[in-house]
């Protein structure tokens, strides 16, 4: 019996550990974006930043960053992937063909799929979105301007569990954004 306390002890004192150093880890990307706020960049050099950072966080996933069009346009404005993958830098898709999709983003409600080929939102868009290298996706959306949605992005080219760990961590960069956006629209 103590053997077991023991062991659970240990196990739980891992995790702990474990979770800590992800919470480090996650604060100090955090910090790197929050510095690049905080010096006066531009918007694009923010979201260059943001998308980059996050990129080296998750070296196995893409990271992009786009906006929506009023007419539905999706248009990429920088990517991280990588390597050998393709950049998503100036792809333009038509979201129109998957209107649910466009619906909730334009609801600015998070879209987190393991697999788009099996969500009825996006599977109009399945084979765009598996020529462009991504399966599963975990979508934030987010006032650009007051006319453009944004969309920060996770991408995995084949079938993925998000973690709750992914999901709060681009969440916090895209609530960060935001201001960052709101900023620079006030100061403009």
């Amino acid at each position: 019996r103590t053997v077991c306390m023991l062991a659970r002890d240990i196990t739980d004192r891992k995790m702990a550990e474990e979770n800590l150093l992800r919470t480090q880890t996650r604060l100090k990307l955090l910090n790197s974006v929050l510095a690049c706020m905080a010096s006066g960049s531009a918007a694009e050099e923010i979201i260059t930043r943001t998308v980059t950072r996050i990129g080296e966080y998750f070296p196995d996933l893409r990271a992009s960053y786009a906006t929506i069009s009023e007419h539905g346009q999706l248009t990429f404005l920088c990517s991280s992937e990588p390597a050998g993958w393709p950049s998503l830098r100036g792809q333009i898709v038509d979201l129109n063909s998957a209107p649910e999709y466009l619906a909730a983003l334009r609801r600015r409600e998070r879209v987190i799929t393991a697999d788009a080929s099996l969500d009825s939102r996006l599977q109009p868009l399945a084979r765009t979105l598996a020529a462009h290298g991504n399966r599963a996706l975990l979508n934030l959306p987010l006032l650009h301007t007051t006319r453009e949605m944004g969309v920060l992005s996770l991408g995995s080219p084949d079938p993925h569990e998000w973690s709750e760990h992914e999901i709060v961590c681009v969440q916090e960069l895209a609530e960060h954004l935001i201001i960052a956006f709101r900023q620079y629209d006030a100061e403009q």
